[in-house]
């Protein structure tokens, strides 16, 4: 006898993903609006080519300061400019009093701030992803002497050296019991890299004022008379900036909470309530990112899902990693400046940071496509539907 046994996952037997929209949204981005009606699943989803040459993924600090909120819509329109556009968005990490995410993040190779024991999604200077939790070191290096960097942009304890970087603020904020090296860097922030800075103005005053694009190393105690000894104005320094384990040249990082999906599977949390939800993941080849956002705390219209719904969601679009990002009313959408999910709070809410999808195509010649959404729908005998037609260059940015 010959028998065939089939094992099928349970959550993947009763759902049938319908797709009501795939739109080319960008140079490697298509956006996907995902619907389960017995479900009441809202889904948008954008698929981004990590390789596609015209991409580059990006996190934005609400204000450009560690404290702060902002919307997830304005942080996009703000960082736009002519050959760098936010073809879409989504929001990023849980946050605390203040708008100060919980773990870390990092803004063009710079830290924002210490990581927790919570996983992140970074990506290096080609980007290529990964999730992982990180923890912090760092040292600095004069001539032949080096001495550890306690963190970043957090207060200064006994014996402490603190990184301040413009993102904490004007100034550290210290006291005079101290001394004050302000920085600049010869080439590029980065993360997991030797980085050479200049030396400028020592201070023991306290309170030194940050620059945009500089930085202040601050030494309390022995960290202070290290900085007194080993360091003059106008000497080149070597500072080292690790979150490991992770890449080498880290150039853009974000948190979450959970890491939903590893090597195609659950890893999750078996808490089962459902929420509004915020993911990100990437294929197993590390080519393809997939942001999706789901509704939900609409009772009879929109649901929300579990972790381990989300997980399955993920793991069907062909994720092989993936994190769970902030939720709830801070679950956003934006593609080309729209709102394309349905925010819980019925506003859009004002965020710690967001996770970008950045097109760095030049300027198209005009109309070169039509797309017509929705360009998969279900329509019964004696229904109608409306369809909306709209233009886009050969770079998929609309006209």
């Amino acid at each position: 006898f010959l028998f065939f046994i089939s094992l099928i996952n349970p959550v993947f037997a009763q759902v049938t993903y319908h797709t009501q929209t795939t739109s080319q949204v960008g140079p490697g981005i298509v956006h996907k609006h995902i619907r389960v009606a017995s479900m009441l699943w809202n889904i948008n989803v954008l698929e981004i080519d990590l390789q596609n040459p015209y991409i580059v993924m990006e996190t934005v600090k609400a204000n450009d300061r560690l404290s702060g909120y902002e919307q997830t819509s304005s942080m996009a329109a703000r960082i736009s400019t002519n050959g760098h556009v936010a073809i879409g968005a989504v929001n990023g990490d849980f946050y605390g009093s203040g708008g100060v995410p919980l773990g870390t993040q990092i803004v063009n190779g710079e830290i924002l701030k210490n990581p927790i024991s919570w996983p992140v999604l970074a990506f290096d200077y080609q980007n290529l992803p990964a999730i992982h939790p990180v923890s912090f070191t760092g040292y600095l290096i004069t001539g032949h002497q080096s001495i550890n960097v306690t963190g970043i942009n957090q207060a200064r304890g006994t014996d402490e050296l603190i990184l301040y970087n413009s993102f904490f603020g004007g100034t550290t904020g210290t006291n005079q019991y101290g001394t004050e090296v302000a920085v600049s860097m010869v080439n590029q922030w980065m993360v997991n890299d030797t980085l050479s800075l200049v030396a400028g103005t020592i201070s023991n005053a306290g309170n030194m004022s940050i620059g945009q694009g500089t930085a202040v190393l601050s030494g309390h105690g022995s960290a202070a008379s290290f900085l007194l000894n080993n360091v003059q104005s106008g000497d080149t320094i070597k500072l080292v900036l690790n979150l490991l384990p992770n890449y080498p040249q880290l150039f853009q990082a974000i948190g979450g909470n959970l890491k939903i999906v590893h090597n195609g599977a659950y890893t999750g949390s078996t808490n089962p309530d459902v929420h509004p939800r915020t993911a990100a993941g990437f294929s197993a080849d590390h080519r393809y990112l997939y942001l999706a956002t789901v509704d939900g705390r609409v009772p009879g219209t929109y649901r929300g899902m579990s972790y381990l719904e989300l997980a399955e969601l993920m793991i069907y679009l062909g994720a092989d990693q993936a994190i769970n990002l902030d939720g709830g009313g801070s679950s956003t959408m934006v593609i080309h400046g729209d709102i394309k999910n349905h925010p819980s709070d019925g506003l859009e809410r004002s965020v710690a940071n967001a996770l970008l999808a950045i097109s760095e195509a030049p300027p198209g010649t005009g109309v070169h496509a039509i797309q017509i959404e929705p360009d998969n729908m279900r329509i019964f005998l004696k229904n109608s539907i409306q369809f909306e037609v709209s233009g886009w260059n050969e770079f998929f940015h609309p006209e």
